[in-house]
């Protein structure tokens, strides 16, 4: 497993694409990270959304950003809306 795959796990492909936009423009981590705890069916604790957050914002950082959603693209467990969503987003990029 490559590191971008590691981060990708960490942050949850499908929470990947459903809060990329937060995730590119995050200036306020504990907002996000209250963001996502409320409104993510998956979020645990602030603790695991600032996990979340800092992998996310490691992609960004390292413009990995295009080579995460092409694994999500590709990914054999997800569902068409999110491989669509990230396609979308990829073509954008």
């Amino acid at each position: 497993m490559t590191t971008l795959e590691r981060a990708l796990s960490s942050i949850g492909k499908k929470c990947f694409v459903d809060y990329f936009d937060d995730f590119k423009t995050c200036n306020d981590k504990a907002a996000l990270a209250r963001k996502l705890l409320t409104t993510n069916s998956n979020a645990t604790s602030i603790t695991a959304q600032m996990t979340r957050i800092n992998y996310a914002r490691w992609i960004f950082d390292t413009h990995q950003e295009k080579e995460a959603l092409y694994i999500i693209i590709t990914s054999n467990r997800l569902d068409d809306v999110t491989k669509r969503k990230a396609a979308a987003l990829f073509d954008l990029l």
